[in-house]
């Protein structure tokens, strides 16, 4: 019994198949006992979080396409949601969503090796604009270096780097398609909630929006926003504000329109009719006028550029709207913001005024994130441009045109060189998309300071630069065989490979 060979005999003859499923079913129950112990006695929310949490995360690992609808989910639908745990400052459900995401891409990437990274050439331009805005808010950690400063530059920066991810892995066309097809449906979801909660009676609409309040929401009379001045009610949705939901359901609206022209589009004809049904009166009744301008101009440019005997239909429409008795008091909306008549548009103005003084003040770096350094400044503007140069300087400001210029460039070169190649409308309608988010950036700052449209305006200009890449790669004489060399920043995907 000394000899290793005879403890080795003894154990094999136990009867060890007897006493296993007893076991397993007494550790099981030991195991249930304690979890049911601690969900009574901790924190049932918790408990329920971490039994969702833990097949969530694997099945992310498994299939990364699970993530990347669930962060568009997030997006679209809860994108002010804060998970429900007790914790000194609980994470947002679009920091955990963005977490996953890029978490479960580079374990999936260190793991396995399969599917590329995708720097590109607007890569480095993007970290550097990153980076500036890490260095502007160390000038000025004196005056502004609160926890709640260093989390929103964190979401910022978490949400820039979803271009790196969605650039990586819209590997295939079958994988883009999935993530505009997203897009289209969640967000025509929440412009049916939008629509429900703005037709509903006040009180039932108030009581709706209240119910959110365990996720962060808020728990006043706010939820519910209308015109200045006036008790014209404007549609929110989940999105708090009416100028936020007007962004998101831009961006659906151009796509959705666009994809109804294209000879292959993400989902069939009748769906993406009834996408445009429903999101078009739900951005109306936003009255966001900045988002309106940028669905004019992403659906303008794409019939300019190809569609041209649209142009004559859009004009006419836009005389409809501006003469037809139930759309013309949303037309006279408009026209009074673009002749800074009322109120908030001439807040507007106020701001440009206050935002030079501070560029003046502070050129290089700007103020931060935090507040003004002297109490005669006043940090914010409704302009994407001149806020990250109140917040990040000239250089910052610089950084974040250099990186926009050069993917937006790149990808906009590359569809006009290949526009009948199979994949170009889809690629297409990204571009319109996100050329009505620089339209609007002019008019508004939620580009720049709400991390769940930064998320989405860098992830479109990802999977946009992936699209345009692949599109010349698969082009006779493109100037890129495949994905871009690995000497450029960019590895080989082989073309069987799904992406994950």
């Amino acid at each position: 019994m000394n000899s290793p060979m005879a403890l080795a005999q003894l154990v094999t003859t136990l009867p060890v198949r007897r006493w296993r499923t007893p076991a397993l079913v007494a550790v099981a129950v030991v195991a249930a006992w304690l979890v049911g112990w601690y969900g009574v006695a901790r924190s049932p929310v918790l408990l329920a979080g971490a039994l969702v949490a833990v097949p969530l995360a694997a099945a992310v690992l498994r299939d990364l396409r699970i993530a990347l609808v669930g962060t568009i989910a997030v997006i679209a639908l809860l994108p002010f949601g804060v998970a429900p745990l007790r914790l000194g400052a609980s994470p947002t459900l679009l920091e955990l969503a963005l977490l996953a995401t890029l978490g479960g891409w580079l374990a999936r990437r260190v793991a396995t090796g399969r599917g590329p990274v995708r720097i590109t050439a607007a890569g480095p331009w993007i970290l550097l604009f990153q980076a500036t805005l890490i260095a502007a808010q160390i000038a000025t950690l004196a005056q502004s270096g609160s926890l709640s400063i260093v989390r929103m530059i964190f979401k910022l920066e978490l949400a820039i780097l979803f271009f790196f991810a969605c650039a990586s892995l819209a590997t295939n066309d079958d994988w883009r398609r999935l993530l505009v097809r997203s897009v289209v449906v969640i967000g025509a979801c929440q412009a049916l909630v939008a629509l429900a909660l703005f037709a509903a009676p006040r009180e039932l609409a108030l009581r709706a929006l209240l119910r959110l309040g365990p996720l962060g929401y808020p728990t006043d009379s706010t939820v519910l926003r209308y015109l200045p001045d006036t008790d014209r009610l404007r549609a929110t949705g989940t999105a708090i504000d009416p100028n936020v939901l007007g962004a998101l359901l831009m961006i659906v609206g151009v796509i959705a329109l666009t994809q109804l022209l294209a000879a292959e589009p993400v989902l069939p004809r009748r769906w993406l009719v009834i996408a445009a049904v429903v999101v078009l009166p739900a951005l109306l009744v936003t009255f966001s006028r900045s988002s309106w301008l940028g669905l004019a101009a992403g659906v303008g440019l794409t019939a300019l550029v190809r569609y041209r005997h649209l142009l004559p239909l859009m004009g006419a429409a836009a005389v409809a709207f501006a003469l037809w008795p139930t759309t013309q008091r949303y037309a006279l909306h408009l026209l009074s913001g673009l002749r800074a008549q009322d109120r908030a548009a001439a807040m507007r103005l106020g701001e440009i005024e206050n935002a030079w003084q501070i560029i003046q003040a502070y050129p290089w770096l700007g103020i931060g994130f935090g507040e003004a350094p002297t109490m005669t400044l006043y940090p914010g503007v409704s302009n994407v441009f001149l806020t990250f140069a109140e917040q990040a300087g000239l250089i910052g400001m610089a950084a974040y045109v250099a990186a926009l210029a050069v993917a937006l460039g790149t990808a906009t070169i590359l569809w006009w060189r290949h526009r009948a190649a199979p994949g170009a409308d889809l690629l297409l309608s990204v571009l319109a998309a996100l050329a009505g988010t620089l339209v609007a950036s002019m008019l508004d700052h939620h580009f720049a300071r709400l991390p769940h449209l930064v998320a989405l305006q860098w992830g479109l200009i990802g999977l946009a630069v992936a699209a345009a890449y692949d599109l010349d790669a698969a082009s006779p004489g493109g100037t890129h065989p495949g994905p871009l060399p690995a000497k450029e920043g960019v590895r080989q995907l082989p073309a069987h490979d799904d992406g994950q």
